[in-house]
């Protein structure tokens, strides 16, 4: 995908920010989020370094520890440190997530704004047909209890078509 701002390079980085109440997503290339964080934030940690040290000056800053106890501490498996961590913000290996676990639990709420998922949540596309079989389960025991067994039969067969289009059968 190519840069959503200049158009001639890939885009390798992606950002949302809130336009109003709207949700905008934007892809834009390395040169361009540099352009952009130099214009915006316009400090020598950007212009001299790039943009890799920002960021990782950016964690080394929300990772800060009073009494640097965990400043040595590194994954046995791949031996990534958290140094190396809060310089790159890349982890190593799944097991980084345990190791780094209370450094993560202290950055995770500061960057996203909470400590849990906060988006939206897929939409099931069988919700409409679970609720719509339940309603003719309803009415089918109605009629059944006052014997009205051709109704019954309809309602019967309308539920078997529904179970077959989720997959469900009878």
């Amino acid at each position: 995908m190519l840069c959503e701002d200049c158009h001639e390079r890939e885009a390798i980085l992606t950002y949302s920010f809130l336009d109003g109440e709207e949700r905008v997503e934007r892809h834009i290339c390395q040169a361009c989020m540099e352009k952009y964080l130099v214009e915006t934030f316009p400090f020598s940690l950007v212009q001299d370094q790039g943009l890799e040290s920002l960021v990782g000056h950016i964690f080394s800053l929300l990772l800060k520890e009073e009494d640097g106890a965990e400043e040595d501490l590194s994954c046995s498996h791949c031996q990534t440190s958290l140094e190396e961590f809060k310089r790159t913000s890349l982890l190593g290996c799944s097991h980084c997530y345990e190791t780094f676990s209370g450094a993560l639990d202290k950055m995770i709420p500061q960057i996203q704004g909470a400590d849990y998922h906060v988006g939206l949540r897929p939409q099931d596309k069988n919700q409409d047909l679970i609720k719509e079989i339940k309603a003719l389960e309803a009415q089918l025991e109605e009629a059944v209890l006052e014997e009205r067994y051709e109704d019954a039969a309809v309602y019967r067969d309308q539920i078997q078509v529904l179970r077959e289009a989720l997959g469900e059968g009878i």
